[in-house]
């Protein structure tokens, strides 16, 4: 039995249809995207702008934050047979208290030209954990967040290939419990049970020795086309 769709600007009322449809659309815009960036301050208004843009043709919704306010679970499923855990995400209120100048703070070390590989790996490391421990929209969070990164990294004259992680199965559950550990690792200070804390400790015991975010990152993070600044504006 296929569950109900959720509202969208298709029509589509199967959930499996919707994905479908949701997969090919997002990914021609994606495309788009690598060919001509959004051009923005790399801040939250820019992350939005970005969903917006990849999700477009599929929900009113796109570019907007979605407005749950409690703490959210989803079950993680690896695709090569490991055990399944779940994944906490505080409320919107709680997380967007902090994006706003956790994000900020980042770039403001990122200010100027010339930084090195291992620097931008280092922001792009911790970026990518604040923007996913968010997770402030209501689908499409890992597209937006990859698409963001990688404009960050273009603007800065490398290339973050997220091809080396999404290889085959394996390489796609060691990112996905790479950024788990990140956002877990904070999460656990705002759950509010035993059960959900002895949970998530287990979780991050299973997982301590996968390969870490920025060791990920780091790999998939190579040297493009120098750049005189910063191709985009971030004032």
């Amino acid at each position: 039995m296929t569950l109900p769709a959720a509202p969208n600007k298709l029509g589509i009322t199967d959930s499996i249809a919707l994905e479908s449809a949701e997969g090919v659309t997002s990914g021609l815009r994606i495309a788009e995207l690598e060919e001509s960036p959004i051009i923005g301050k790399f801040d939250v208004l820019h992350l939005k702008e970005i969903h917006r843009y990849i999700f477009q043709d599929v929900y009113h919704h796109a570019g907007q934050f979605h407005e749950i306010n409690h703490t959210r679970l989803k079950k993680r499923v690896p695709e090569c047979g490991d055990e399944k855990y779940a994944v906490y995400y505080p409320a919107i209120s709680f997380a967007k208290q902090s994006l706003n100048d956790e994000m900020a703070a980042i770039f403001n070390d990122l200010s100027g030209s010339g930084i090195s590989h291992d620097e931008l790996a280092d922001k792009l490391t911790k970026l990518y954990a604040v923007i996913d421990y968010a997770h402030p929209f209501q689908e499409g969070n890992s597209r937006t967040l990859r698409e963001f990164c990688s404009s960050l990294a273009r603007s800065y004259g490398f290339t973050l290939d997220w091809g080396t992680s999404n290889a085959d199965g394996k390489t796609r559950d060691q990112l996905y419990a790479a950024r788990d550990v990140m956002v877990l690792g904070r999460v656990i200070h705002d759950v509010q049970t035993e059960s959900q804390m002895f949970g998530i400790s287990r979780t991050l015991h299973s997982l301590k020795d996968r390969p870490k975010l920025f060791s990920l990152i780091s790999q998939s993070l190579s040297i493009d086309i120098p750049v005189s600044g910063n191709r985009f504006t971030r004032k």
